[in-house]
């Protein structure tokens, strides 16, 4: 399917292979205009900021014209936000695949543990999404920070479901309301969205004791003989 999209190979926008097949895979519709539209708006914020971007410009990298970028979406917050959806679903789809490889019984921290893992990798995969659809998600318009608070509403329902799972084991946990998993929600993006809007990339893995923490947190830390990561591999 790559082969359709060479012309987004930019001089000025090098990527690999992988990074290609990744975001291709999130991002493909039944329209492979608007697909091209929205990887090559990826690719441009990535390096450019979306505050220095135009309709324009994606569609030259896209390799169609301003009117046909126009004919697919409204506007560029329209392709931003469309963008951003797909790939908070293929998120969620790939840690609800990472839930059902588990033994039914798994243990809690092993689930909270795959989520994580899931997640930091998600983001890794593709350095140029995460840092155009969350380092840039503030700059995008009210449109598109709405759609990243339903996206974490989405995410914080998740995390209550993986702590209904723990109070099967525990039935002596007491019941959270959806607004704790929101602020725990809300706490793991601030890390993540730090890294992405500072292209520290390569430190979104060193993310994982800090985000373990806030799971044992909100699911009881220290009952049940299990202890979360080291303090000193907090990052400081």
């Amino acid at each position: 399917m790559t082969g359709e999209f060479e012309m987004l190979r930019d001089p000025e926008l090098p990527v690999d292979e992988s990074d290609d097949v990744f975001l291709l895979d999130n991002l493909a519709s039944e329209d492979a205009t608007q697909t091209r539209c929205m990887l090559a708006m990826i690719r441009v914020v990535a390096r450019r900021g979306y505050r220095n971007v135009t309709p324009q410009a994606i569609a030259e990298v896209a390799g169609v014209t301003q009117e046909t970028f126009c004919q697919h979406f409204a506007s560029l917050e329209g392709c931003f936000v469309h963008a951003y959806e797909l790939s908070h679903f293929a998120l969620v789809l790939a840690m609800q695949q990472a839930q059902h490889a588990l033994a039914k019984d798994a243990p809690w921290p092993l689930r909270v543990e795959t989520v994580t893992d899931t997640m930091l990798s998600f983001f890794e995969l593709s350095p140029d999404a995460t840092v155009a659809l969350l380092g840039e998600i503030e700059h995008a318009g009210a449109v598109a920070r709405l759609a990243h608070l339903q996206a974490l509403r989405h995410l914080a329902r998740l995390n209550r479901r993986l702590y209904e799972l723990r109070r099967d084991s525990d039935p002596g946990q007491p019941h959270l309301p959806l607004e704790v998993f929101e602020l725990g929600t809300h706490g793991i993006s601030r890390l993540v969205l730090q890294a992405a809007r500072t292209r520290q990339l390569t430190q979104m893995r060193q993310l994982r004791p800090a985000i373990l923490h806030v799971y044992h947190g909100l699911f009881a830390c220290g009952r049940e003989g299990v202890l979360p990561p080291a303090v000193d591999q907090l990052l400081s």
